[in-house]
């Protein structure tokens, strides 16, 4: 499955291709639903390893060695240079949303303990995170207005 997401805009936008001779015809791409709209904007492998280092960052006993804001700015770049180069998304607004959910989850994965990120801690950081994660998806993620050709 590709990261980008599948538009019915994006999907009309796209060239037209035709099947090899003595083939059926290519298949119709079908617009991604909620559900994989919203599976493709979370960073799930960078949230794993922000997790992975914020786990061994808090096992140090001199919690001084790594700034948890550090981590946190790492993750941000990572989220983007994961998702453009790596994945090859090129919608700015999707990277823009995954770098949005990676903050917000990061948020809530560090709340918990003392040492949290910006001072939100506990139960409003997770109320950020299932909002963000409710609304996302249904951002539309086409730079252009509908019936507008170029």
């Amino acid at each position: 499955m590709a990261r980008s997401i599948v538009t019915a805009a994006s999907i009309a936008s796209a060239p037209r291709t035709r099947a090899a001779p003595g083939s059926s015809s290519s298949p119709v791409p079908v617009a991604d639903d909620y559900s994989d709209a919203l599976l493709k904007l979370i960073p799930a492998e960078v949230i794993g390893l922000y997790l992975s280092i914020h786990a061994i960052a808090s096992s140090q006993t001199d919690i001084s060695r790594i700034p948890f804001g550090v981590i946190f700015m790492i993750g941000m770049v990572v989220t983007v240079f994961y998702l453009k180069v790596y994945l090859k998304v090129s919608s700015t607004r999707q990277v823009a949303i995954s770098a949005g959910a990676f903050f917000f989850w990061a948020l809530a994965i560090n709340s918990s303990s003392e040492h949290s990120f910006l001072g939100i801690h506990g139960y409003w950081a997770g109320i950020c995170v299932l909002l963000y994660t409710f609304v996302v998806p249904k951002i539309p993620l086409d730079s252009r207005p509908d019936g507008e050709n170029s």
